[in-house]
């Protein structure tokens, strides 16, 4: 549960976030940039409830291990989103060049949970 957990406070920090979006700089930072930002909060907030589903999906099955798919899904999500909202904050634009990093490992941990849970052999009482 400590990663539903965890799951949860990155959810808390998505809203923090994305607060801060719609009062603190908006109006301060050009409409494409602000669509940067908005994509950014967007994964983070996806991001946060895929780790609370993994985190589930890992109490539920405790024979499977999902570690690496969550530590992959919380790092892809820290250098997709995090890279967008340097770019939209800072308009330097090598930031861009980094996201895509960030999109693999998001969807390479979903995958790999998926096939992690689709391999597991439930045991039958």
């Amino acid at each position: 549960m400590k990663t539903v957990a965890s799951g949860l406070i990155y959810l808390a920090l998505g809203t923090l976030v994305g607060a801060f979006g719609a009062h603190a700089i908006a109006g301060s930072i050009t409409e494409r940039a602000m669509t940067t930002y908005h994509t950014a909060h967007q994964y983070h907030v996806t991001s946060a409830f895929a780790l609370i589903a993994l985190g589930l999906c890992q109490s539920l099955w405790p024979s499977v291990r999902l570690t690496g798919a969550l530590w992959t899904q919380f790092i892809g999500s820290l250098i997709f989103s995090g890279s967008l909202y340097a770019l939209a904050l800072t308009g330097v634009r090598i930031w861009g060049a980094v996201t895509p990093i960030g999109g693999v490992l998001i969807i390479g941990s979903l995958c790999w949970a998926a096939w992690k849970l689709m391999a597991h052999k439930p045991t039958t009482i």
